[in-house]
């Protein structure tokens, strides 16, 4: 795109964009109601505890079985054939 059309575009977008902070639609008064957001404070959730503990110790579980298969899976340098001591 040559500069001059970049400068045109930039202007004719500037131009036609609304000021900030002015509502399209500024005859219509607006009426904000405010958001309440009710909260049910029973304590401790032991059940999301649980839930987060369980997946915890599988998620340890199953990278220790990961770990195992991948070094059972490795021959031992200290084991190779034909060195003896």
């Amino acid at each position: 795109m040559h500069p001059t059309r970049l400068i045109q575009a930039l202007l004719l977008t500037g131009a036609l964009a609304p000021p900030s902070g002015v509502q399209a639609d500024a005859g219509t008064p607006t009426h904000e109601t405010p958001i309440v957001v009710r909260v049910d404070d029973r304590g401790f959730a032991w059940t999301d505890a649980t839930i987060g503990a369980v997946a915890g110790i599988g998620a340890t579980l199953v990278t220790a079985g990961s770990v195992a298969l991948v070094r059972l899976g490795r021959p031992n340098p200290s084991h190779e054939r034909g060195t003896r001591q």
